[in-house]
């Protein structure tokens, strides 16, 4: 998984109540002028609202081969316009394992992992089912200059990284996924 698609998981969780966020409502492809970036699904104050000092989630991610593993990611705290946060590898149950790593970034940086050429986006409503839930998403689906797709769906009641998100291969083939596991919003 990238360092941005991490950072991104910091605040991934909350609770199955939080209420559902506004996201803005672009038509269902964009037509945007060239170097136009579709709307985010979360602004930066609602991600940072969303993230309560010890939310952490857990997600599944596969590789080509289909090589499984597990990332927990701990929300610690917001402080003068940061999301610091730590990072571990875990097991299947959230279990960490090995030390964990600290990062500090904007929250600007977190809402911008989830920016994409409006040219190239496509944003539908769709509800999905995971290992953590049932949610309510937007769906982004993005055609990369290489041929490669990604999918990405936010959860409307989860600010932060999407609850889903996998690229495929020009052959449609798989080529990453993560997937929200669990969560734990400590409110």
């Amino acid at each position: 998984m990238s360092l941005a698609l991490v950072a991104l998981t910091a605040c991934g969780g909350a609770s199955a109540t939080a209420p559902e966020v506004e996201a803005p409502h672009p038509e269902e492809s964009m037509s945007e002028p060239e170097g136009a970036m579709a709307p985010t699904p979360y602004t930066s104050a609602q991600i940072a609202a969303a993230c309560a000092p010890g939310r952490f989630s857990l997600f599944e991610d596969t590789d080509a081969d289909g090589a499984v593993t597990y990332s927990r990611t701990t929300f610690v705290e917001g402080a003068e316009g940061l999301a610091t946060f730590e990072m571990t590898a875990a097991d299947a149950d959230g279990a960490p394992l090995g030390e964990a790593r600290t990062v500090s970034v904007p929250w600007d940086a977190l809402r911008d992992h989830a920016s994409y050429p409006a040219s190239q986006t496509t944003i539908t409503d769709a509800t999905i089912e995971t290992p953590a839930g049932r949610f309510e998403t937007r769906h982004y689906e993005v055609a990369g200059e290489d041929g490669t797709t990604t999918h990405a769906w936010f959860a409307r009641s989860l600010p932060g990284p999407p609850v889903r998100h996998e690229v495929r291969g020009p052959d449609g083939a798989l080529v990453s996924s993560m997937v929200l596991r669990a969560f734990h919003d400590p409110r």
